[in-house]
C-alpha cells in the first residue's frame, strides 16, 4: 500500500510500517545494497556487502550507473517518504525485475527515478 502511495497517517499500521522502513539503519543497507549492486558490476573485488546475492544484469547496471548511485545516495537523507524507501526496496527484492533482467535498462531507469522522486 505504501508503494501505492497510501498515506501512512490514515492508519495506524502503515504509520508503524512506513516508520519501520525510514529508520536510518534500513536505509543505510538499502543504500549499501544499491552501492553494491553498482560495485560488483565495476569491482567484483571490492563488494562490501556481498548484496543483492543474485547476480545484477551487468548491461543494466552499467547504462543506470549515476541513476543507482544517486538513489542510494538520497536514501541517505534525513526526512525520506516512506513511499520512496518502498520502492527501493522493491527494486532490489525483486529478482526477476529490471536490476536482475538483461535487457531491461530503461525499465531500471524508471524504477529507479520514481523510487528517487518519491523520496
Amino acid at each position: 500500500m505504501l508503494a501505492a502511495g497510501a498515506n501512512p497517517a490514515t492508519d495506524a499500521r502503515l504509520t508503524l510500517r512506513a516508520q519501520q522502513h525510514v529508520r536510518a539503519r534500513a536505509r543505510a543497507r538499502l543504500a549499501a545494497a544499491l552501492q553494491d549492486a553498482v560495485q560488483s558490476v565495476e569491482e567484483p573485488r571490492f563488494v562490501r556487502h556481498r548484496s543483492p546475492q543474485v547476480p545484477v544484469a551487468a548491461d543494466c547496471v552499467r547504462a543506470c550507473n549515476y541513476e543507482l548511485r544517486s538513489l542510494a545516495h538520497a536514501l541517505t537523507d534525513l526526512h525520506p517518504h516512506a513511499r520512496g524507501v518502498v520502492l527501493a526496496r522493491e527494486l532490489l527484492n525483486d529478482g526477476t525485475g529490471p536490476l536482475y533482467t538483461s535487457g531491461m535498462a530503461d525499465e531500471l531507469r524508471s524504477r529507479i527515478l520514481a523510487a528517487r522522486h518519491a523520496l
